[in-house]
């Protein structure tokens, strides 16, 4: 399962194949702790380096970004092994993206000093954890017993 995730890691745009369950699982967690360690580093960059606003919502994008071309290769392959296209892992990319532009589209004056940041309104917040909860479904599906269209049966 180890062995899974390394080439998960080393591979993370590998759309061949399938992911079971587990190393799904396994990887995930790897790809989350390596963002919450960016996530830290920008949280603490951004007042040292007095970016304001702009910086931190700069920021947030770009580890949005890199989360979803971590994931995107596992989500696929998972989305495989259940006998799924790979293409459902679009829709809760778009959801993602879409939920960065806000930020990015906030009015100067707020860019220009982070205790103005503004309350979320509840409906984009629960966006916002769309696209996680999908990605939650897709990891417990079943798989598909023996070889199916995208190859052998995962480990």
């Amino acid at each position: 399962m180890l062995r899974a995730t390394g080439y998960s890691l080393r591979h993370p745009a590998d759309f061949r194949g399938r992911d079971g369950r587990a190393t799904f699982w396994v990887y995930m967690l790897a790809a989350q702790l390596l963002l919450v360690v960016f996530a830290f580093a920008a949280i603490f960059a951004v007042p040292v380096l007095n970016l304001g606003y702009s910086g931190l919502a700069v920021s947030g994008v770009s580890i949005t970004i890199v989360g979803l071309l971590l994931m995107a290769g596992s989500v696929v392959r998972r989305l495989h092994d259940s006998g799924l296209s790979g293409w459902i892992a679009v829709i809760p990319a778009a959801i993602q993206l879409a939920t960065i532009i806000p930020p990015l589209l906030s009015p100067p004056e707020l860019q220009a000093d982070t205790s103005l940041i503004p309350e979320v309104p509840l409906y984009q917040t629960l966006l916002e954890w769309l696209p996680y909860i999908i990605v939650m479904i897709i990891g417990v599906l079943p798989a598909t017993p023996g070889a199916n269209r995208y190859g052998k049966e995962a480990r």
